[in-house]
């Protein structure tokens, strides 16, 4: 039974409807980590045969982290820098680095010997996971979070971690450094109770002469 035009469904449309247009393109860009085996198993064989790679191009000298949260980056600025937008550098020295282990590890930015050895008046802070209410009723006390901080401008240079949610905590470090925060001023940024990001806000305490919860 053939349904009456009146009644049969409507799309959502809030808006003019697009005009569908159709491209041609003789180039196309293929990104591989590494030339892949001309005689791996793989149904693209036959035409990564036609392929001539090339090295792979970085924004940084060679050897960089091959992360795939540097790469997706690497990729928005590309793709900014292809469409003729502005865009914004990379800076290496601030990519999170994860390892998903038990207890977790997250770390950004210098380490206290790397600071040392690039001339930095050096200060560090830690605490440890194991006082935190959060960590006891989780029954996951292990680890610490340590802040390197440069002592002079008291800008926060690295923040390392080994415990419990590192690899989501070090999200909060990444913008700290990003954005050049001091350690004041992560000990002025209110940190939930009871959770695991406080170990973040004591460690600043600590680099400051000592954590309030210690």
């Amino acid at each position: 039974m053939t349904r009456p035009a009146s009644s049969a469904p409507k799309p959502f449309v809030t808006g003019p409807r697009p005009v569908a247009t159709r491209r041609h393109s003789t180039l196309s860009l293929v990104i591989f980590p590494s030339p892949p085996c001309a005689s791996m198993s793989t149904p693209l064989a036959p035409a990564l045969a036609l392929v001539t790679f090339v090295p792979v191009i970085t924004f940084d000298k060679p050897g960089h982290q091959q992360l795939a949260h540097l790469s997706s980056a690497e990729g928005i600025v590309l793709a900014e820098r292809i469409a003729g937008h502005e865009f914004r550098p990379i800076n290496y020295g601030h990519v999170p680095g994860c390892t998903y282990c038990d207890p977790e590890i997250g770390s950004v930015g210098l380490t206290e010997a790397e600071a040392k050895q690039r001339g930095f008046d050096v200060r560090t802070g830690a605490f440890k996971f194991g006082v935190l209410g959060r960590a006891k009723i989780a029954g996951e006390t292990e680890g610490f979070v340590k802040i390197v901080a440069d002592k002079k401008y008291d800008e926060i240079l690295g923040v390392h971690m080994i415990g419990p949610r590192s690899t989501e905590l070090v999200a909060e470090a990444t913008l700290a450094l990003r954005l050049e925060c001091t350690v004041e001023e992560l000990i002025r940024t209110i940190h939930a109770h009871p959770t695991m990001s406080e170990a973040v806000g004591e460690a600043a305490h600590a680099a400051h002469g000592a954590a309030i919860h210690a």
